[in-house]
């Protein structure tokens, strides 16, 4: 298949690409740019290469982490495939980590690790799809499936989301699609301890707030304390020490990595009513009292006015 080369010049690029797609559900970003990339007959790459051309002035640095997005090419990606920005947004972490963190810049280091990039050979074949949840800390299997997550090739090269030299949703040495890499069982046990840190990043996502990460890191150190030692074996064969979290923004790849390895769910950290340490309190009364200043100055305009 001859790649076809596009000059960032060209007219196409102006408004919208020539061939267009939309996320899928639960879909990663770079499933979309490949898929993009595939639709149009470019190499791998094309479409991701073209939004940092685009936005040049975008101080970007180092890797992209794929877990948090500036808005800047979340919106420039919007404008080029015709879709709300909403949709774009919903195929990366930025949302959910801005209201758990409450913050309008989320940085990837709050989901904890740097990328390792996976993928479920099936969920290639079936839908080519790269789901968002491979890219959460310490998930390394395919809940739908029930396979082991592939980052390599059976030719021994390590998978590149993107490679110039490829096409999309291929390897870049052997030219292998990704579709038939070898298929791999997972075992029972991974399935089941990545089941409980599945729904612990749910609950995070959907109901999470600065409070709630806050009582679970208490219920944490709690639970700890009751066992006398400050450490936690996690499943992945880390520990942690739960005391140098004290007072600081934990990830929350390290947290739901605790709650799992002490067998707390969510319904303990929503149910757990102890005492929450001082600095987070203090937080929460900074944040209450600008809100009711902003509410306050809003009021007031609306008077002034003669709105109702």
């Amino acid at each position: 298949m001859q790649l076809q080369q596009i000059h960032p010049n060209e007219s196409v690029w102006l408004s919208t690409f020539p061939h267009l797609v939309g996320p899928k559900h639960d879909e990663w970003l770079p499933g979309l740019l490949l898929r993009c990339d595939k639709v149009n007959c470019w190499s791998s790459g094309t479409t991701f290469a073209h939004l940092l051309r685009s936005i040049s002035s975008y101080p970007l640095r180092g890797k992209p982490s794929w877990i948090v997005v500036p808005r800047m090419v979340l919106e420039l990606l919007a404008q080029l495939l015709a879709i709300p920005l909403s949709t774009v947004v919903a195929t990366t972490y930025n949302a959910e980590l801005a209201l758990l963190y409450d913050t309008s810049s989320p940085h990837p280091t709050y989901m904890e690790r740097s990328l390792q990039f996976r993928l479920c050979p099936d969920c290639i074949a079936e839908m080519k799809l790269l789901n968002r949840l491979f890219a959460l800390p310490d998930i390394t299997c395919c809940p739908f499936h029930q396979l082991q997550l592939v980052n390599s090739c059976q030719c021994g090269t390590r998978l590149h989301i993107f490679h110039k030299q490829a096409l999309p949703f291929t390897c870049h040495n052997c030219s292998l699609n990704w579709a038939n890499l070898p298929r791999l069982t997972a075992d029972p046990e991974c399935l089941s301890i990545e089941h409980k840190l599945l729904l612990h990043y749910e609950f995070f996502f959907t109901k999470g707030t600065p409070t709630l990460l806050t009582k679970a890191l208490q219920l944490v150190r709690e639970t700890v304390k009751r066992k006398k030692t400050p450490w936690v074996k996690c499943s992945d064969g880390s520990s942690k020490y739960v005391e140098c979290y004290d007072g600081k923004r934990i990830s929350l790849g390290s947290l739901v990595q605790m709650l799992v390895s002490l067998n707390l769910t969510p319904r303990d950290v929503e149910d757990y009513e102890g005492v929450l340490p001082w600095w987070s309190m203090k937080i929460q009364t900074e944040r209450e009292y600008f809100s009711n200043i902003h509410y306050t100055f809003a009021i007031g305009e609306n008077t002034s006015t003669g709105a109702t």
